[in-house]
């Protein structure tokens, strides 16, 4: 058994001897008795044992700030832990790893009984409780409320794109980085467009070179490698610009992976990589192209050889993904590269594409085709025909959505949509994608399907209704009045998108996403993602193996790691809004920043000096003697919206934020925002503020407002009459005058 085991509470040696020789888990104790921690240091530093097998903290196990879901057991002795059970069951569940993490809370009698009964109370999700040799067992069975998996090349059977994790979102913080799922030998060049990972039950899998791989999303820890023979399945799209295809088709399901070499298809275990089955077709010149799993089934494309000995994908079949006996199979008039699975039925384009996978030789553009193409809908239970309907377009991608049952077929020229039931065209779009910057043959042709929406990732970024295909609008954040939904990315990219319920995930310079509820785009610095998307959300987590191995940019970290929803973190954002023409009704202007950020009311805060990409350039003023700009961290900041006291401008006379027209009647309310970085006593830094020339805060001393040092002071000014900007000035009385933000709000407008 290996992973890892936290023991809580001082326990005899034995108990931890037992452990370390019965198991291959790194053991984490933790205990508040210093003493006592210490000497557990000392004794299994002497044998060798300390840093690689176990560890030691002297701290409580509610300030120990332990990461969650990456302990496969703890061991907890209650005996000096009862008067805080409740705290300490729910820290306990916190860190133990779906799929069978289990806690042993040693103890006496009355006391784990109490101990049942709180767990009982708590309503701890997927937690599981029972008596075992005397010992009360809390198990975290199953996987996270909210979680999903990432079974297939592009989501899911359906070519969606799109996650349905409801727990990855920002802000997110480091779950775990480096380590043996990191080391190179495990990974292809980034530039030979290696198959995708996929995610199931707290697995992800990928390939590297003759080597496929099961790695613990919430740990990093290897679980499994099996070695393959150097070759690719047909239909495998490598790079384009090395003209290499590396890799074999592979998926996911909660009982077994599939993978095929081509020849044949193997059926793995998850949990070992131990082979179950192997599966082959009947004819022997036959080979395994692209796969989907439906229910029961494994529905694959097919190549077979033609008159110059050239494969090409000639069939659909649907296998039983147990036995691996044929049940249907269907023969297409052309070929049957292009598929996607949704509504009970098997979508293909039926046509010819030639040269397809050169893509960077055409620069995105579809590739030649013959005067005739088909879509075509087949009975995913019976193969037999529901319809087929002609088509100019060369289809170089098939989505389907799963609310509606919308077949979206597109290329880099544009899309047009289907109804999936009766084969009857819904609507077309002769708009070709612009790209953003960077190899824009990734993902000229791959749009989204988000719930009802479509994503066009073709750029510039722009959602339709799928079944109308009606542009999707949104409200300006600074206006209130309708624009475009759109999103943005800016830097050098080489992977398409992928979307989950609040999220879309990208390349955008280092590894980026856009967060969908504010429609701002933010960057996950410091490491690189790969030339395929590589960040994947998935189990709880966003998964980001280094699929960059082989880049030689200067880029701070090339590793493996995963990351979760962590609050108290910092995220800075830009975004495509545009400067608006009209009064702006609402803004923050934050200085100092390094980026913008939406607080939970819908304020946008823009940073001011600009430097975290585009936004919207609304006129600020500023002037003083000699003005510092400082930045700091919010942990730091005790107060109502840190991250925006944690920077600010020193030296301060005047602010002035121009929102429009002026008009008499036009009322707002100023919010201004205070915060002192130094460690400064009171009085030694006092000033006055005026508000549109009155006097509003007479000798105001942050910290002596503040009353404590790190904590921001917020004053708000209401009915302040606008006339087409606000000003703001501050005069020192001693020390330099101070400010980090400043928010105005418009309530009244005539």
């Amino acid at each position: 058994l290996g992973g890892y085991c936290l023991v809580v509470g001082k326990c005899d040696n034995g108990c931890l001897d037992e452990l370390l020789r019965e198991s291959a888990m790194h053991l984490l104790v933790v205990a508040p008795d210093s003493a006592w921690i210490d000497a557990t240091r000392q004794r299994y530093d002497a044998m060798g044992l300390y840093g690689s097998r176990i560890s030691a903290i002297a701290t409580d196990l509610a300030t120990a700030n332990l990461p969650p879901y990456v302990m496969s057991l703890a061991v907890c002795n209650l005996t000096e832990q009862s008067s805080k059970q409740h705290a300490l069951i729910e820290h306990v569940h916190r860190c133990l790893r779906p799929y069978g993490g289990r806690a042993i809370f040693v103890g006496a009698e009355e006391v784990t009984q109490q101990l049942r009964t709180r767990v009982a109370d708590a309503g701890l999700p997927q937690a599981e409780m029972h008596v075992e040799d005397s010992v009360t067992v809390l198990t975290r069975a199953g996987e996270l409320p909210g979680a999903a998996d990432w079974t297939h090349e592009y989501g899911d059977p359906s070519n969606s794109l799109m996650s349905q994790d409801r727990l990855v979102k920002a802000p997110l913080g480091v779950l775990w980085f480096g380590g043996p799922a990191a080391a190179s030998e495990l990974f292809f060049n980034r530039h030979y467009w290696a198959p995708s990972l996929t995610v199931n039950q707290g697995r992800m899998f990928f390939q590297g070179p003759e080597i496929f791989v099961a790695v613990d999303i919430y740990t990093g820890r290897l679980l499994w490698k099996k070695t393959l023979p150097k070759g690719v399945s047909p239909g495998r799209q490598g790079t384009y610009f090395e003209k290499v295809r590396v890799g074999y088709h592979f998926l996911t399901a909660d009982d077994a992976v599939y993978l095929s070499d081509g020849n044949q298809c193997e059926k793995l275990d998850p949990a070992t990589g131990q082979t179950q089955a192997t599966f082959r077709l009947k004819r022997s010149d036959a080979r395994w192209g692209t796969m989907r799993i439906w229910e029961d089934r494994l529905i694959c494309t097919i190549f077979l050889p033609d008159a110059k000995g050239e494969y090409q994908p000639e069939e659909i079949v649907s296998l039983d993904r147990n036995t691996g006996e044929q049940v249907w199979r269907h023969e297409a008039e052309f070929t049957a590269l292009i598929a996607a699975l949704g509504d009970d039925k098997v979508f293909f384009y039926d046509g010819i594409l030639d040269g397809l996978h050169d893509a960077w030789k055409r620069k995105g553009l579809p590739p030649k085709t013959g005067d005739t193409g088909y879509l075509k809908a087949l009975d995913i239970r019976t193969g037999r025909p529901v319809w087929q309907s002609g088509t100019s377009r060369a289809v170089t991608w098939l989505g389907v959505s799963s609310q509606d049952g919308v077949l979206v077929a597109s290329n880099k020229k544009g899309m047009e949509a289907w109804d999936g039931k009766s084969g009857q065209p819904l609507w077309e779009k002769e708009q070709e994608g612009k790209g953003f910057v960077g190899h824009p043959e990734s993902v000229w042709d791959k749009v989204i399907l988000w719930n009802d929406r479509i994503i066009d990732q073709r750029g510039p970024g722009l959602a339709y209704d799928v079944k109308t295909g009606q542009q999707l609008m949104t409200d300006h954040p600074l206006t209130g009045k309708a624009a475009p939904w759109e999103f943005t990315k800016t830097g050098h990219h080489c992977n398409y998108a992928i979307a989950s319920p609040h999220m879309l995930t990208f390349r955008a310079d280092t590894a980026g996403f856009l967060d969908l509820e504010s429609g701002t785009t933010g960057r996950l610095d410091g490491f690189r993602s790969g030339c395929r998307n590589s960040l994947i959300p998935a189990g709880g987590v966003l998964n980001a193996p280094n699929f960059a191995h082989g880049c030689v940019c200067s880029y701070s970290l090339f590793t493996s790691l995963a990351l979760v929803h962590t609050p108290d973190a910092d995220v800075w954002t830009y975004n495509a809004y545009k400067t608006p023409e009209g009064p702006i009704e609402r803004v923050g202007v934050n200085l100092g920043a390094p980026g913008d950020r939406q607080d939970e009311n819908g304020t946008l805060w823009l940073d001011y000096p600009s430097v975290g990409g585009p936004s919207p350039q609304i006129k600020v003023s500023v002037s003083g003697d000699a003005v510092q700009y400082f930045r700091g961290h919010s942990l730091s900041v005790d107060g109502e919206l840190p991250w925006v006291a944690a920077s600010g401008c020193e030296g301060l006379a005047s602010i002035k934020v121009h929102v429009g027209q002026a008009n008499a009647n036009r009322k707002c309310r100023v919010r201004l925002h205070f915060y002192e970085p130094g460690d400064y006593s009171v009085g030694d830094r006092v000033f006055d503020v005026a508000l549109q020339g009155k006097p509003v805060l007479d000798a105001f001393d942050i910290r002596k407002v503040a009353g404590a040092s790190h904590t921001e002071v917020v004053r708000s000014f209401e009915s302040v009459t606008l006339n087409g900007m606000i000003d703001v000035r501050l005069t020192a009385r001693t020390g330099r005058p101070l400010l980090s933000g400043v928010e105005i709000v418009a309530v009244e407008s005539e």
